[in-house]
């Protein structure tokens, strides 16, 4: 997740900028290769959760992950287009994507 994070952040610097559209689209692509992977694997508050609402919980979290690709996928289809400015307006969508995954999956 800290790749999530960090990759998102150098997102944000690059996203509007034409000569760094192929950089982009890399980028985008590894940070959702970062979330498929992280759709295996299971958060540390799983533990927390009681055995009769954890798979729930698990299709939860994959279904938040589904989110935040979904998000990317937006965002990858207006930088090939060369829709820096909606690429960036798309951008501002990931925030309350990863607010409400912290608060429902993140441990404290």
């Amino acid at each position: 997740m800290h790749t999530l994070a960090r990759g998102t952040k150098q997102l944000a610097i690059q996203v509007a900028d034409p000569a760094q559209q192929q950089s982009t689209i890399t980028l985008i692509e590894s940070l959702k290769s970062d979330i498929t992977t992280s759709k295996g694997l299971e958060p540390k508050k799983t533990a927390t959760i009681p055995a009769a609402d954890k798979e729930q919980f698990l299709t939860d979290y994959r279904a938040q992950l589904d989110k935040l690709t979904n998000a990317f996928n937006q965002i990858e289809t207006a930088v090939k287009a060369g829709q820096y400015d909606q690429a960036t307006s798309l951008l501002s969508s990931i925030g309350p994507i990863k607010k409400e995954g912290h608060m429902k999956f993140k441990q404290d």
